[in-house]
Protein backbone atom coordinates (compact mmCIF):
# COMPACT_ATOMS: atom_id res chain seq x y z
CA UNK A 1 0.00 0.00 0.00
CA UNK A 2 1.57 3.56 0.97
CA UNK A 3 4.58 4.03 3.38
CA UNK A 4 4.26 7.80 4.12
CA UNK A 5 6.60 9.50 5.87
CA UNK A 6 6.01 13.48 6.86
CA UNK A 7 8.53 16.25 8.07
CA UNK A 8 8.03 19.65 9.23
CA UNK A 9 10.74 21.15 10.48
CA UNK A 10 12.82 18.00 11.11
CA UNK A 11 9.47 16.65 12.98
CA UNK A 12 7.47 13.57 11.88
CA UNK A 13 3.57 14.38 11.32
CA UNK A 14 0.84 11.73 10.49
CA UNK A 15 0.21 11.45 7.41
CA UNK A 16 -3.19 10.52 5.65
CA UNK A 17 -4.62 9.99 1.77
CA UNK A 18 -7.93 11.88 0.88
CA UNK A 19 -9.43 12.23 -2.14
CA UNK A 20 -11.56 15.23 -2.28
CA UNK A 21 -14.88 15.80 -4.77
CA UNK A 22 -15.05 18.57 -6.50
CA UNK A 23 -17.15 21.81 -4.72
CA UNK A 24 -16.16 24.73 -1.96
CA UNK A 25 -14.71 22.95 1.59
CA UNK A 26 -14.20 24.17 5.12
CA UNK A 27 -11.34 23.42 7.14
CA UNK A 28 -11.55 24.27 11.29
CA UNK A 29 -7.77 22.72 12.13
CA UNK A 30 -6.16 23.71 15.62
CA UNK A 31 -2.67 22.89 13.94
CA UNK A 32 -0.93 23.64 10.62
CA UNK A 33 -1.47 20.93 8.41
CA UNK A 34 0.62 20.48 4.96
CA UNK A 35 -1.74 19.53 2.11
CA UNK A 36 0.24 17.87 -1.29
CA UNK A 37 -2.05 17.81 -4.16
CA UNK A 38 -1.33 15.00 -6.52
CA UNK A 39 -3.85 15.54 -9.83
CA UNK A 40 -5.99 18.98 -9.90
CA UNK A 41 -5.74 21.85 -8.96
CA UNK A 42 -6.74 23.88 -5.22
CA UNK A 43 -7.47 27.47 -4.79
CA UNK A 44 -7.04 28.54 -0.62
CA UNK A 45 -8.63 31.40 0.71
CA UNK A 46 -7.22 31.62 4.56
CA UNK A 47 -8.82 33.14 7.37
CA UNK A 48 -9.47 37.28 6.95
CA UNK A 49 -8.99 36.70 2.95
CA UNK A 50 -11.54 37.59 0.39
CA UNK A 51 -12.34 36.55 -2.77
CA UNK A 52 -11.17 38.31 -5.78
Amino acid sequence: MFDLKNYFEGEQLPTSVSVMAAGDHEFSNSKKEVVTVISGEMTVLLPGESEC
